[in-house]
């Protein structure tokens, strides 16, 4: 991952690598750029190109995300009212809108999930929302574009601070910290709690302002050369109560409603708005070199020029001298030889209009929006490394004070050949305070401006179809698998029962021939045929003799007779080819039905002889050799004295 920080006055880039939890530095480029250079030009794109490629030669296939400022952003932990899921981002939109008053036209609007926060006593979803700028955006983009670099990312640099954090580069204390970043014409002040950014305000009280102090005070010593800042005159009254009069700046308690401030005297160079509503921001026109930001922003023009001497920049180096490491200020030049102490005393009115403002800002934070009292104060920036400026801080506010130095945390280590963080001096570090922020984005945990809240959404429904489908997907193949399996189970099966049955015919040993099998059944059909045509000739006894059997004593056969039809006849021979159609046309032969019939009679009592015939019929249908009877004669009739049933029967013979 390549992070591209770029400023007024210089371009900083830090490439790192994730391994073993922990992120090895591969590379640590910086260009001073000069203020006069504007983005858009041939030369600001030659330079970022070269120290973005410098710091790309480690890095295989690099992502490059680069910061842009806060300063025109809005952001602010908004609660939503609770909504299906389906509908939160059309709630979070319409609320958010609300309270920031954009236009989507002209802004990017995204925002990130914070879980819950309670709103008046209702319980609601809190999300932490911010707009910036479309065309700032656009403008940052085509500069690396023009460069030949194209960005997988776009942060602002609160998030790039809020990555250091979620990444656990910085431990955060408890009740959270607080960040003051101290920029050329804004200072900002972050605060956050377990990792997230939850409040952010802007301070109008920089490094313009420290230096037109001391460029100030080092014009005093010309008494011919009028004073570039008009001092303040503050009397015990206006002093006691918090105000000043005649010009100069107000510094607000936002807590005590504004007492003791004249109605007629306002803010001359700050009103801070702490009450948890911010105004929609003014736009402003693009600034000459192109460049946005809180460095970029608002320049002081009281700040500007010389006095007698004193230039901006000769009292910027007085300043900066401050900072460990810092070669001061050159023999010729107004402020050599001033000790810490005697800079610190030039600087202490715009020191002291800083300190108060974040002082009121930590207490808003803290009283009126209920927060616990941050744990520690980080400062970046230029002056992050003075240990002068921290211990003006720390007395004045009460709390620790340390310089935001992510690249000297326990977690960024030397990768083999490359830069050594534990070598570089504080200052050195400091300088990639915020390129290293950024190159700890990562999707899971970084706002990126090029990848919103819709984009995430569409990217959530393509993620849905293809798990769908995937899920179908695995179905089929553990349905076919489920089959393939139960088939390969009876394949076995079989293959066991084959193996079997070859086991018992090696065991017997017996060979399979087709030759020994026919004969076999040709035996087979010839003794059935014998055993047909014994039956067929023995067919008649048979029948008397099952006859015999099934005549009950009531009845007496008179006659029987079996008709066992015609002899057969000789084979005809085939009739010679060529034969008539007379000879093919011939009819088979009519069946003939081989029967037997009886001539008996039923004796005994007359009421029972129909009874007698009927179960005497049935018993003969019944037997195996027997079919269907016809009763052709059926009368009582006087024989011997006694009457009897006369019957005459005719029984078809079965098997034919």
């Amino acid at each position: 991952m390549v992070g591209v920080d770029v400023d007024r006055r210089s371009i900083a880039v830090v490439s790192l690598r994730r391994r073993d939890g922990d992120f090895e530095v591969l590379a640590l480029e910086r260009a001073i750029l000069d203020p006069s250079v504007a983005p858009d030009s041939e030369e600001f794109s030659r330079i970022l190109s070269s120290v973005v490629s410098r710091a790309c030669l480690q890095a295989a296939n690099p992502e490059i995300w680069c910061t842009i400022s806060s300063s025109q952003s809005d952001m602010r932990l908004v609660g939503v009212p609770k909504v299906p899921s389906s509908q939160r981002d059309n709630a979070v939109f319409w609320t958010a809108r609300k309270e920031l008053s954009f236009d989507e036209k002209t802004v990017i609007f995204d925002y990130e999930d914070r879980g819950e926060m309670v709103d008046k006593g209702a319980v609601k979803t809190a999300v932490f929302a911010h707009t910036i700028p479309r065309d700032a955006v656009a403008r940052r983009k085509a500069a690396f574009e023009r460069a030949g670099l194209p960005l997988t990312g776009m942060t602002l640099t609160a998030f790039a601070d809020q990555n250091v954090f979620r990444s656990g580069c910085l431990p955060p204390p408890p009740g959270g910290a607080a960040n003051l970043h101290v920029g050329d014409n804004w200072t900002r002040l972050e605060i956050y709690r377990d990792g997230d950014l939850v409040f952010t305000r802007g301070i109008k009280s920089a490094l313009t302002a420290l230096t037109g102090a001391i460029q100030e005070g080092l014009a005093e010593s010309f008494p011919e050369a009028g004073p570039v800042f008009e001092s303040p005159v503050v009397s015990p009254q206006a002093e006691a109560s918090g105000g000043l009069t005649g010009s100069g700046e107000v510094v607000l308690d936002l807590d005590d409603n504004g007492s003791g401030v004249p109605e007629a005297e306002g803010p001359r160079l700050l009103t801070l708005d702490l009450s948890g509503s911010v105004p929609a921001p003014e736009p402003r026109a693009p600034f000459p070199d192109g460049r946005e930001g809180e460095d970029e922003a608002d320049a002081d023009p009281q700040a500007a020029g010389s006095v007698n001497g004193v230039s901006e920049e000769n009292a910027r180096d007085v300043l900066m001298s401050l900072v460990e490491g810092n070669p001061g200020v050159a023999p010729d030049r107004p402020g050599h030889g001033l000790s810490v102490e005697e800079i610190v005393e030039l600087a202490d009115p715009a020191l002291s209009r800083m300190a108060r403002q974040v002082e009121m800002t930590l207490k808003h934070y803290r009283e009126t929006l209920g927060n616990d009292p941050v744990g520690a104060l980080y400062v970046s920036g230029p002056l992050a490394a003075a240990p002068a400026f921290l211990e003006y801080l720390e007395g004045h506010l009460g709390i620790p004070c340390e310089p935001f130095d992510p690249l000297g945390g326990s977690q960024i280590r030397r990768a083999g050949s490359g830069p050594d963080p534990d070598g570089m001096t504080l200052s050195g570090r400091c300088v990639y305070q915020q390129a290293l922020g950024v190159a700890l984005s990562r999707p899971r945990i970084t706002q990126n401006l090029f990848v919103t809240y819709k984009e995430r959404r569409e990217a959530r429904r393509v993620r849905l179809v293809n798990q769908a489908v995937l899920g179908v997907f695995c179905l089929l193949l553990l349905m076919l698998g489920g089959y393939s399996a139960f088939e390969a189970g009876r394949n076995r099966s079989r293959a066991d029962d084959l193996s079997r049955l070859k086991t018992q015919m090696g065991a017997q040993g017996v060979l399979v021939d087709t030759a020994l099998l026919n004969k076999t059944a040709e035996e087979a059909k010839k003794a059935q045929e014998a055993i047909r045509a014994f039956a067929a000739k023995n067919l008649g006894l048979g029948a008397i003799a099952e006859l015999t059997a099934l005549t009950p004593h009531d009845v007496k056969i008179l006659s029987l007779t079996v008709d066992m039809g015609p002899p057969p006849r000789e084979s005809a021979p085939k009739p010679a080819a060529g034969a008539g159609k007379s000879a093919q046309a011939a009819k088979p032969a009519a069946k003939y039905i081989k029967k037997i019939i009886l001539d008996g009679i039923v004796e005994g009592d007359s009421q029972l002889f129909e009874s007698i015939l009927a179960g005497y019929l049935v018993n003969l249908q019944n037997s195996p050799l027997f079919g269907d009877s016809t009763v052709s004669k059926r009368d009582v009739e006087t024989i011997g004295g006694v009457q009897a049933l006369h019957f005459v029967v005719s029984l078809a013979l079965a098997g034919q």
